[in-house]
């Protein structure tokens, strides 16, 4: 086999290499890989050696290793050497996480304490987010090799003989990755999933004012890296927070992935408007009156063309003021 280089050149392509003792871990991998319409160069094999040997002779970028079925003190000693070796290669421990913060003391021992900054897969992933779940990852790690190409680009603006080894039209992709803030008009909606009356006009109403929306349908209840993706990548957060639980007070709970979405925004720093029903009480603080939206059934729809209208604001626009009556959102009032 002819050695190609392995350099960060590589990276704008993801080639990527699974090694897993477990083969029908593997074909679940690389299924998933491609039904989510990457169009990557996959390889994969089942042995620490092959995996050494075709990192030294391919060109390799991402690399999902089981450390568990490999053997971890000879997996984790491969991942350092090709690390040593490879500093562009993206690892991703594709492993049972429930497992590795049960034998966490060994897991995480010595050198193996960098393992808790990995990028990590969990196999027990359900199987209605494995998908989305792989998506994010293979995002998260463009957007690492994305900085690898940016940090060389910056070494290389100081005079060396090598310096036209890095495309300006790459490094400038590579901080185009690295500074966005989210896409423009987006606004991630985060909802209860029984409230589907409400979240079909609201999503109207939205659409209508310009905004495109995005939601966390398709993983459920599961607060996955996927969904926190959609909130990083949206430029707004809306939460509209309705009855769930009913306390001994009277009073009420709404669902705890609302509030994790919730805790995602204010994390990422985005523009947040909430739609808080009355008689929920445990919305969480950190954000100001001025974002926050009490409404009752009958005054929903009001509710949620103010909600627009703060959006808007965000956005620069002026709000529509347009006469609730004369609109066709479709909301329920």
């Amino acid at each position: 086999m002819t050695k190609r280089s392995n350099s960060a050149q590589d990276s704008k392509a993801l080639r990527i290499l699974v090694c897993d003792a477990d083969k029908a871990a593997i074909q679940n991998l690389v299924r998933a890989i491609k039904r989510v319409g990457d169009d990557s160069d996959i390889q994969s094999t089942t042995t620490l050696f092959n995996a050494l040997k075709h990192v030294e002779n391919t060109p390799t970028n991402v690399i999902f290793a089981d450390l568990f079925s490999l053997g971890l003190d000879e997996a984790a000693s491969f991942v350092f050497r090709v690390r040593e070796r490879f500093r562009h290669i993206v690892f991703v421990l594709y492993i049972d996480v429930a497992l590795s913060e049960r034998r966490r003391a060994a897991f995480y021992r010595g050198d193996r304490r960098r393992f808790a900054h990995y990028i990590k897969l969990d196999k027990r992933t359900p199987v209605q987010a494995f998908d989305s779940e792989v998506g994010s990852v293979l995002n998260q790690c463009r957007r690492y090799l994305a900085r690898n190409v940016l940090q060389a680009a910056v070494v290389l603006q100081q005079p060396a003989p090598n310096k036209s080894n890095v495309d300006p039209g790459q490094a400038q992709e590579a901080l185009d990755a690295l500074t966005t803030r989210g896409k423009r008009n987006t606004v991630f909606l985060s909802h209860r999933f029984a409230e589907t009356e409400y979240v079909e006009g609201l999503h109207r109403l939205l659409e209508e004012r310009g905004f495109t929306v995005v939601k966390g349908d398709s993983t459920n209840t599961y607060v996955s890296r996927a969904v926190m993706d959609r909130i990083r990548e949206s430029e707004y957060f809306l939460s509209l927070m309705t009855k769930d639980a009913e306390k001994s007070d009277g009073t009420y709970l709404t669902s705890a992935w609302l509030l994790e979405e919730k805790g995602a925004a204010l994390a990422f720093e985005k523009p947040l408007v909430m739609m808080v029903e009355d008689g929920v009480t445990n919305f969480g603080g950190l954000q100001g009156d001025w974002q926050r939206i009490h409404f009752t059934a009958k005054g929903f729809l009001k509710a949620a063309l103010q909600a627009a209208d703060q959006l808007q604001s965000y956005s620069g626009k002026s709000p529509n003021r347009q006469d609730p009556s004369k609109r066709r959102s479709g909301i329920a009032s």
